[in-house]
């Protein structure tokens, strides 16, 4: 059997080079179709999701703000994610493509 060939970023943007769009557009592009991978992946998993926030604004030591894809919660009493509580956060997922 042959081995499969790797799929990379860098392949897509060759695809998305005659749009005619400035290379910050197409990083948005890159960049939303990450999350949606990343969101099909979590979706996927029933046992994750009742942990998940999306599009969520955590606080970082500093004190300062910052808007992540993803973030998981411990839940509240009533079984949901305790968006309330900062240290109630135990895992964030950021999409990014650098470079």
């Amino acid at each position: 059997m042959a081995e499969p060939t790797g799929l990379y970023l860098s392949d897509i943007f060759r695809h998305t080079e005659a749009l005619g769009l400035k290379g910050h557009q197409i990083g948005r592009k890159i960049g939303d179709a990450l999350e949606l991978i990343a969101y099909g992946a979590v979706a996927s998993n029933d046992a994750l999701t009742k942990y998940l926030v999306v599009e969520p604004k955590v606080v970082g030591a500093s004190g300062a703000g910052h808007k992540v894809e993803f973030s998981f919660y411990c839940l509240d009493a009533s079984g949901t994610p305790d968006r309330d509580d900062p240290d109630a956060v135990f895992g964030l997922i950021e999409c990014k493509k650098v470079g």
